[in-house]
């Protein structure tokens, strides 16, 4: 099967998505009792084909009339999200996590907590990813790199925020220090002048 985001050919994008998930339906009935690592590919695909749809509709290549269009972007995301957790489970139970299988699920289960949670909630599968990476296709392989610019970017964008939130505390409390001080010196005790009189 085959589904880009635009469509392509003689499809709309619509048809190629309709397309692949027609097809994708039957593997997994076809499927249904092969071995664990055969039903994690057709897993792994049906959720390539869901982070496909949420892309295109954000691209605005496709569109639903039951729910805005937030709302299915989300819904999509976590399909895909659940489904590459599945795929993962059963390739790290027949291959181990250390495995050229396995390791795209981890890539994908990344990608999507990144784009549902935020940057943190990626950051240790793709530290996994590169790890497994580099020992399984070696440092200088293009997914290797690749894997190591998107660790580095979000490492290097988690340390600049955690830089800026000290640097604002700290501006925090030399203001409030300088405030306090301004407040004591415009405070101040009564002189021996000031003493009321008393009578003799």
């Amino acid at each position: 099967w085959c589904f880009t985001v635009g469509g392509g050919g003689k499809w709309t994008t619509q048809q190629a998505y309709d397309i692949a998930n027609s097809s994708l339906s039957d593997c997994e009935r076809l499927r249904q009792s092969s071995p664990d690592e055969t039903r994690a590919e057709v897993i792994f695909a049906q959720g390539v084909l869901c982070f496909c749809k949420a892309e295109a509709v954000i691209a605005g290549y496709l569109r639903s009339t039951k729910m805005d269009k937030e709302q299915l972007v989300e819904r999509k995301f976590m399909q895909a999200l659940q489904l590459f957790e599945q795929a993962n489970q059963l390739w790290t139970a027949v291959y181990g996590e250390k495995h050229l299988e396995t390791v795209k699920a981890i890539t994908m289960i990344g990608t999507l907590l990144h784009r549902l949670q935020g940057a943190q909630a990626g950051m240790e599968w793709f530290r996994k990813e590169l790890k497994i990476r580099e020992e399984l296709q070696g440092e200088m392989h293009p997914r290797t790199q690749q894997a190591r610019r998107m660790f580095t970017s979000l490492l290097d964008a988690k340390l600049q925020a955690e830089r800026k939130d000290q640097a604002d505390c700290n501006a925090g409390g030399a203001q409030r220090t300088t405030s306090g001080d301004s407040a004591a010196s415009d405070t101040q005790m009564p002189t021996d002048d000031a003493k009321p009189a008393h009578g003799s």
